[in-house]
């Protein structure tokens, strides 16, 4: 315990004792279950979910279900809770610390779909949906120069250095800076790759986008859709990287639409982006998988033969404050 809280200390935030009516209640209501706790604390900043620390075992022999907890927890203050990811599932005889964070707020749902051009059956696309810590969700699109197997391995490389630098806590930006300079440098032998990169955070509703060389990602709220756009040159191209970065607040039901630029490209006309507006505005359903099937069916009818990869990602924003 004393390790847990050492380490709420030295990150600044404020550790603070619950209220002794509300500490009763939660150690009644988890008595009642089966459950005994002691040194409960609430670790409690403007910026970021309140978390629970405590310590916890069974009043008697058998294991109870660490989410019982959280079930207390809900009842009495009225706050989802979710068990931290460094719990242990069951609480036992045996005091054991355990920590309960307060849920995002916002939901998401991620749908996708996927199609390999004619030519060798492998797509130069990769992608990556990864579940944060802190309640954040990041959804990238790496597409590689043409299609097959080098173009496959090549943007691989780039979501599997994405993936490993935001494991070790490092901001979407600050990644993408690191991998853009150990390709650029030859250190990692590749040709330019597009990275098309979203960072929600799943509290406040403020997703993030940073995009080089990427195809253009679409925001659908009701019946209206906006445009991201991007004018940078792919990963690797240049040391000093430069890249498109915005901010979006989102709200319920909003949909991402990320695709790769196969999907803009198979388009007819002269304006592609605005006929991928038209598209998705005149899709009615609310199921991420369809959605991003559907994209796909609509670029690709009527064409004899699919000349490039495509891949779509829909991410669906639900708001759980909001009574259905």
């Amino acid at each position: 315990m004393a390790e847990v809280i050492e380490h709420c200390l030295d990150a600044g935030e404020e550790l603070k004792e619950p209220a002794p009516q509300v500490r009763g209640s939660i150690e009644k209501r988890l008595a009642r279950r089966g459950i005994r706790v002691k040194n409960m604390c609430v670790l409690a900043a403007n910026d970021r979910p309140i978390e629970i620390i405590m310590q916890a075992r069974t009043a008697r022999k058998g294991n109870i279900s660490a989410k019982e907890i959280c079930k207390c927890l809900e009842n009495i203050l009225g706050i989802d809770f979710e068990p931290s990811e460094v719990n242990r599932r069951l609480v036992n005889e045996t005091y054991h610390d355990y920590i309960f964070v307060q849920s995002p707020r916002y939901q998401t749902i991620v749908g996708k779909c996927f199609v390999t051009s004619d030519m060798d059956g492998v797509s130069g696309d990769n992608y990556s949906v990864e579940y944060l810590s802190g309640g954040k969700l990041a959804v990238t699109i790496a597409d590689g120069m043409g299609s097959g197997a080098r173009a496959r391995s090549e943007s691989g490389v780039v979501i599997e250095l994405l993936e490993q630098s935001l494991d070790a806590g490092f901001d979407a930006r600050a990644a993408i800076e690191l991998i853009n300079a150990a390709i650029s440098a030859g250190r990692r032998e590749c040709h330019p790759v597009t990275v098309d990169n979203c960072l929600i955070d799943r509290y406040s509703g403020i997703a993030e986008f940073i995009k080089l060389g990427a195809a253009s990602t679409f925001i659908k709220r009701d019946g209206w859709v906006e445009i991201i756009r991007s004018t940078t040159l792919p990963i690797g191209v240049l040391e000093r990287m430069d890249y498109d970065g915005t901010s979006k607040k989102l709200y319920d039901g909003d949909y991402i639409i990320m695709v790769s630029d196969g999907v803009i490209e198979a388009l007819d006309g002269d304006d592609k982006e605005e006929q991928m507006v038209r598209i998705i505005q005149n899709i009615d359903v609310r199921v991420p998988d369809v959605i991003a099937s559907d994209i796909i069916e609509a670029a690709i009818q009527g064409k004899t033969g699919i000349t490039d990869d495509m891949s779509v990602i829909v991410t669906g924003i639900f708001d759980t404050q909001i009574n259905l």
